[in-house]
């Protein structure tokens, strides 16, 4: 008996949608997330507008940058979600914003890709990097989180939750998990 209850429990493990990792690769849909982010951000275009080749690390349940118990009761964001970002663990992922594969980001002006903050930058520029996505069961809600440098004199971040409303992503960063470099 007790051998049949732990092969079900297995079996619903399995199953539950709510436990699955994040993939290997970033998907289409968390694209699409980071353009219409972008899209959301910057109502006109900035001068120039750079992304980072790769995903920052985000673990909301490190401690080191944001406040999960917060985040939770605050910010409304599931354990599931917060559950997934953590299981990355300290992996970073290609992004890849068309040098070298058919354009990923859908937006109306032009983005060139970088490794990193330069010695002498082009003035003015932002420097936007991503987390990767973590999304709901039903796919209708997605917690991530943005860096944005700007020019190198400032920048900052935090989490964001994206929610889909008549097909259209709509985001709240007052989640209380912000930061200013």
């Amino acid at each position: 008996m007790v051998c049949l209850l732990f092969g079900i429990a297995l079996l619903t493990q399995e199953c539950d949608t709510r436990t699955l990792p994040i993939p290997n690769t970033i998907s289409d849909e968390e694209y699409s997330v980071y353009s219409a982010w972008l899209r959301h951000h910057f109502k006109e275009p900035p001068p120039q507008l750079l992304l980072a080749s790769r995903t920052f690390i985000f673990d909301p349940l490190s401690g080191h940058s944001c406040n999960a118990k917060a985040l939770q009761t605050q910010g409304h964001i599931s354990f599931s979600l917060l559950q997934r970002l953590h299981d990355l663990g300290e992996a970073e992922f290609p992004v890849h914003t068309g040098k070298f594969e058919l354009p990923q980001f859908k937006l109306p002006w032009k983005y060139e890709e970088s490794e990193g903050l330069f010695t002498n930058p082009p003035h003015p520029f932002r420097l936007i990097a991503f987390s990767r996505v973590a999304f709901n069961q039903d796919r209708t809600e997605a917690f991530f989180a943005v860096s944005n440098s700007c020019g190198g004199l400032c920048g900052g971040g935090g989490a964001l939750l994206a929610t889909r409303k008549n097909g259209q992503w709509v985001f709240r960063s007052d989640l209380g998990c912000l930061w200013l470099y």
